[in-house]
């Protein structure tokens, strides 16, 4: 099924930003399929990868959503009826290596000792997130 054009929504993420978290000020998206809008549905989170990023790209050639209206899974959402998650990240000026430079999800304990378990930054911002959608 196509996507529908008005169903990709961005959503300001600075409620959901823990200090070393890294997440995007400008926001993140979200997809409503047409079925959802009304009734309860799934819900699955895309963590973009290194450098794909909202903010990614060289300047003033950013991702913006291209990348969430153009990688198939919104369709894949709207015949399936669920909801996508896309946080984003961007840590800009607040990147403390290479790894953060290029927007990664940390995968090495950047953001502190918990990051890989419920407790770390990005993991709580990212719950919050979902709680928020479902509620």
């Amino acid at each position: 099924m196509p996507q529908t054009p008005g169903s990709l929504r961005r959503f300001d993420q600075t409620e959901f930003d823990l200090p070393h978290a890294g997440l995007d000020p400008t926001g993140g998206f979200y997809y409503v399929p047409a079925a959802c809008e009304d009734a309860p549905c799934r819900l699955h989170v895309f963590a973009h990868g290194c450098g794909m990023a909202a903010a990614a790209g060289p300047a003033p050639y950013a991702f913006n959503d291209t990348y969430a209206r153009r990688a198939g899974f919104n369709e894949w959402a709207e015949a399936n009826g669920i909801v996508v998650l896309y946080p984003q990240l961007h840590y800009g000026s607040r990147a403390m290596d290479a790894a953060q430079a290029d927007d990664c999800w940390d995968q090495t304990g950047t953001t502190g000792e918990a990051w890989s378990d419920r407790d770390g930054q990005q993991v709580r911002a990212v719950r919050a997130m979902v709680e928020r959608l479902l509620q």
